[in-house]
């Protein structure tokens, strides 16, 4: 009989009574929302503002932790907070964490909203005994996850939301009275025992004070200048904003007491009772509204925990007494209620004799210090799906990472084909652009070949006649009295006629130039640079150029190809001329020094000279600068292959308007070229 006792006390009529008690206590709890799309946190806001929370709002970017320590300070502290979830930094965790590691927070319901299951969101929020995770795209669920979460907290919560510190630091009492000197001497005494006292001196202020307020006791001078006080008392209790504030009426009439019970306040308080009777009868009124308070919210509590199929089992020293249905039905699987009193908040499993195993949350929640209430869950199915998520996860992670690595090695050797292919095409380029230029060389070569033959018999066919102009003129100087004045004549014929011999034989040795059968001998450097400046005296005399030699009178003898390096000379002295054509300064310095086992050849010119932009071309093949009909673009390319033929090195260095210097190095000896 005793047991069933216990169990009308939480019956289905009285559930149902009290549901509407359970929005009234849903209705004063907050929730802070923490998303930072205005979109998503509007979403939000709504479900849970239409299943009787209230609501607000905050970018992640505030300093959350103050916000929540300050609701407590305001009076108005937050139940629970909903928060994204943000995977590309650590802001989440560290909201998270503040909160958890301050004290006054430890009773706050955190709901974490995530795009997928993640294993460092799992850590945080399976770890932690007030935190949750929702899948975002299961948003519509996100009130009934609040609800749960809040009511399955363990005695921190119970601690945090029905202990009168929690919900009031001090408690709020407003004082209505027409008479300024009552409020001020009375709100004094009320103030020193403590209380916070809010004062009116009409019902329209009283009326809009406590709706800002909502005090918890409101003690109203019965007659008032713009009505009674039982009009105010009535209204107060109609308002659903105010209707939680208790309603003492104050009075030097005993006569109206009926009156004052009837419009629905708890006592009436004459004035002319000392002020230490007056605090004795407040003390006992507060502790009446405060201990009527956590009976509410305790039944709240409890129905809430039916609704949820939470068992209750209240321990009272060592007795432990049922408290809802459920707790019936989980006592009858586990074989008695002793299965559950455990000192520790843990999750126990239990197994029958078919091996069916069910696992249950066990939370305390300490209300005095011989009594607790024992809070019970049954979470198979939450922790097999919890489980099987995590197996998921872990089974998904594997699946990423080989395909990860496969990825990688099927990129690496896609890289490494097109490494190969890139340096076969770069391969095949050079190869062309050598057999282009060899070409060219080739068709040059033969001009050149052509050039020749046709200049040695041209050269033949001068040199005979000449010789024997000669030999008629040294013929008639011989037989010509030197006083005469044909002989000066016949003197400068015959100078002209050894100077035109001299031209036909210069002729003659650039007409031999055959690479392919030459061998390399020694030369004597000078000599060579002095056959090539003789075939440009007309035009260095013509244009005012000046030469300047400085090469050592024992300069050493190279092994070269003689005609190879009479083409070079012939190519740079050419267009050292041809670039100082419109130049005031016209100058051709050459000079000739040995260095260690290399002779060094360095002509400058005073030219135009040539732009950084030209400088990378200047021995490609078929690039000049020169206008079309004055230049083939190949005298360098060609200086530069002969150069190299010869072991040696050329270089430039100009600059626009100065002129330019080409240096060029080769070894005295050919010793391996010879070999080969």
């Amino acid at each position: 009989m005793s047991n069933d006792n216990r169990i009308t006390f939480c019956n289905s009529s009285n559930i149902i009574k009290e549901e509407s008690n359970i929005q009234n206590y849903i209705n004063d709890l907050r929730i802070l929302i923490v998303v930072p799309s205005p979109t998503i946190r509007m979403v939000y806001s709504k479900i849970l503002s239409d299943n009787g929370f209230n609501c607000e709002n905050t970018d992640i970017q505030e300093n959350i932790r103050k916000k929540l320590v300050d609701s407590y300070e305001e009076g108005k502290p937050f139940a629970g907070i909903v928060i994204d979830w943000i995977n590309s930094s650590n802001t989440s965790i560290n909201i998270i964490n503040q909160i958890l590691e301050h004290d006054q927070l430890k009773g706050i319901a955190i709901l974490i909203m995530i795009e997928k299951y993640t294993q460092k969101a799992f850590e945080l929020a399976y770890q932690r005994d007030n935190c949750d995770l929702l899948l975002k795209t299961e948003q519509d669920f996100i009130a009934l996850r609040m609800k749960k979460l809040l009511f399955s907290l363990r005695n921190v919560f119970y601690n945090s939301y029905v202990s009168d510190d929690y919900i009031h630091d001090k408690e709020t009492i407003l004082l209505v009275d027409d008479s300024m000197t009552v409020c001020i001497s009375y709100s004094k005494i009320l103030k020193d025992a403590g209380y916070k006292v809010i004062t009116a001196q009409s019902i329209n202020e009283a009326l809009i004070k406590a709706r800002q307020y909502k005090p918890s006791l409101a003690i109203v001078d019965y007659y008032m200048p713009d009505g009674n006080g039982d009009e105010l008392c009535r209204q107060l209790n109609n308002d659903p904003k105010t209707r939680d504030t208790a309603v003492v009426m104050f009075s030097n009439r005993k006569d109206i007491i009926q009156k004052v019970l009837e419009v629905g306040a708890i006592d009436l308080i004459y004035k002319d009772d000392p002020f230490n009777i007056f605090m004795l009868r407040i003390r006992a009124i507060m502790q009446v509204i405060k201990s009527q308070r956590k009976i509410r919210q305790l039944d709240i509590l409890l129905a809430a925990t039916h609704e949820l199929g939470i068992g209750v089992l209240l321990k009272k020293g060592n007795k432990l007494e049922p408290y809802n249905p459920h707790i019936y039905e989980f006592s009858k699987i586990c074989g008695g209620l002793n299965y559950f009193d455990i000192e520790d908040d843990e999750c126990i499993f239990y197994s029958d004799k078919n091996d069916l195993t069910k696992i249950f949350q066990i939370n305390r929640l300490k209300i005095s210090n011989t009594d607790n209430i024992i809070l019970v869950q049954e979470i198979t199915e939450r922790k097999l799906a919890e489980d099987a998520l995590i197996q998921a996860h872990n089974e998904l992670e594997i699946k990423v990472k080989e395909r990860t690595v496969n990825l990688y090695e099927a990129n690496k050797s896609l890289k490494e084909e097109i490494k190969i292919r890139h340096r076969i095409e770069a391969e095949l380029q050079d190869l062309l652009k050598q057999l282009k230029q060899t070409q060219m060389q080739m068709i040059q070569t033969e001009k050149m070949s052509a050039l020749g033959t046709m200049i040695a018999g041209i050269a033949h066919e001068l040199n005979n006649p000449m010789m024997g102009m000669l030999n008629y003129v040294q013929y008639c100087i011989k037989h010509t009295n030197d006083n005469n004045k044909t002989y000066n004549i016949l003197k400068d014929t015959e100078y002209e006629i050894n100077r035109c011999i001299k031209i036909v034989r210069n002729l003659l040795t650039f007409s031999h130039f055959d690479k392919s059968q030459e061998q390399f001998s020694k030369n004597n450097l000078k000599q060579i640079i002095d056959r090539v400046l003789r075939l440009f005296k007309y035009r260095l005399e013509k244009d005012q150029i000046n030469v300047e030699m400085n090469i050592p009178d024992k300069i050493l003898e190279i092994d070269c190809h003689v005609s190879g390096i009479q083409q070079v000379f012939l190519n740079l002295f050419g267009n050292a001329i041809d670039a100082m054509n419109n130049n005031s300064i016209k100058k051709i310095c050459i000079s000739i020094a040995n260095y260690e086992q290399n002779v060094i050849i360095e002509i400058k010119d005073t030219g135009t000279g040539i732009s950084e932009k030209n400088m990378e071309k200047i021995f490609d093949p078929f690039f000049t600068t020169k206008p079309v009909g004055r230049g083939t673009g190949m005298g360098l390319s060609l200086s530069h292959s002969i150069i190299k033929a010869h072991k040696g090195n050329i270089k430039c260095n100009s600059q626009v308007g100065e002129g330019t210097t080409f240096i060029i190095t080769l070894p005295i000896t050919q010793m391996e070229i010879e070999h080969e």
